[in-house]
C-alpha cells in the first residue's frame, strides 16, 4: 500500500489513484505532478491580485512566480530527481524547458520589482528565501516528509507577500492573509499526515490523529480570542475557520487510502472558501 501525491496539504489528492507506467515520456511539456501544489500557489496569489484590483506589477510578479513553479519540474527532471529513464528521455528537452521558464521568470520578476518599495524587495528576497529551504528536502527526496511539505507550504504562501505589497495592497491585508494561508496549509498537512500514517499501519492509534485535531482547534480558538481583542483584524478568524474545522474533523476519522481523493478536495473546498472570506473581506 502506497499513497503518492504532490506537495503540501493536496498532496492527498492524488490519493492512492493509479499512476502511469513509468514508461518512456512522450508529454511535450513537462508539468509538475504535484497537483494540489497549484491549488496552494494559486489561492494566495489570487488574493493578492485580487485585492490590488490586477494592477500590472501585482500581475507581472504573478506570473514570474508561476513561471518559476512550472520550472520546477523540467528542472527535477533533468537532475534526475525523476528517475534514470526520463532523464535519459527527456533530459534535453526538459534543460531547454526550465531555460526558458527561468528566464521568463526573471524578466517578469524585474518588471514586477522595477517600481517596488524597498519591502516589497525586501518580502520577495524572503520569499526566494523560504523556498530555497525546499532544496535539501529535494536532494534527499525527502520533500512528502511532513517537514518538507510545512516548508512547501510555508514558501508558496509566501509568494502572494510580494505580489500583494507591490500593488499597494495595505500591510494588515498583506501579512493577514499571509498567516492565514500558512496556517491553513500547516494544519491540514499535519491531518494529511496523520491519516495516511493511521492508513499506511493498521490498528495504529487514533493519538497522531487527535492531535492534528487538537492543534487546528486551538489555533482557530487562538485566532478568535485575538479578533476579539482587536489585536488581529475579524476576518483573520473567519478565513481561517474552514480550514481549521475540516482539518479538525479529518484527522481522527477512520479514513482508507481509497479515500484520501476525496480528503484533498474536501481540504480545496476549504482553500476555497477561506478565499472567498478574504475577498469580500478586502477593501
Amino acid at each position: 500500500m502506497r499513497l503518492r501525491g504532490g506537495c503540501g496539504i493536496f498532496w492527498a489528492m492524488n490519493g492512492d489513484a493509479k499512476q502511469p507506467a513509468r514508461t518512456t515520456p512522450q508529454i511535450d511539456w513537462l508539468l509538475p505532478r504535484e497537483h494540489g501544489a497549484y491549488v496552494q500557489l494559486l489561492a494566495p496569489l489570487l488574493t493578492a491580485v485580487w485585492v490590488v484590483h490586477g494592477r500590472l506589477p501585482s500581475v507581472a510578479l504573478a506570473c514570474a512566480t508561476l513561471a518559476a513553479f512550472l520550472g520546477h519540474e523540467p528542472l527535477l527532471v533533468h537532475l534526475g530527481q525523476r528517475g534514470k529513464r526520463a532523464q535519459r528521455a527527456a533530459g534535453p528537452r526538459a534543460l531547454r524547458q526550465a531555460m526558458v521558464l527561468a528566464v521568463l521568470s526573471l524578466v517578469l520578476g524585474v518588471a514586477g520589482l522595477a517600481q517596488a518599495s524597498r519591502e516589497t524587495w525586501l518580502l520577495a528576497g524572503a520569499a526566494l528565501a523560504v523556498t530555497a529551504l525546499l532544496v535539501p528536502f529535494v536532494v534527499a527526496r525527502k520533500e512528502k516528509s511532513l517537514a518538507g511539505t510545512l516548508v512547501a507550504a510555508t514558501a508558496l504562501s509566501a509568494a502572494g507577500l510580494p505580489v500583494a505589497l507591490a500593488g499597494g495592497a495595505a500591510p494588515a491585508f498583506v501579512y493577514g492573509s499571509f498567516a492565514v494561508w500558512v496556517l491553513t496549509f500547516a494544519m491540514a498537512t499535519w491531518a494529511v499526515h496523520a491519516i495516511k500514517a493511521r492508513a499506511l499501519a493498521r490498528g495504529a492509534s487514533l493519538r497522531g490523529g487527535l492531535l492534528a485535531s487538537a492543534g487546528s482547534l486551538l489555533v482557530l480558538a487562538a485566532a478568535a480570542a485575538l479578533a476579539e481583542k482587536g489585536e488581529i483584524p475579524a476576518w483573520v478568524a473567519w478565513a481561517l475557520a474552514p480550514g481549521c474545522l475540516s482539518a479538525a474533523a479529518l484527522a481522527p476519522a477512520p479514513l482508507t487510502p481509497r479515500r484520501m481523493r476525496a480528503v484533498g478536495f474536501a481540504l480545496a473546498a476549504a482553500t476555497v472558501a477561506a478565499l472567498a472570506v478574504m475577498v469580500a473581506a478586502s477593501p
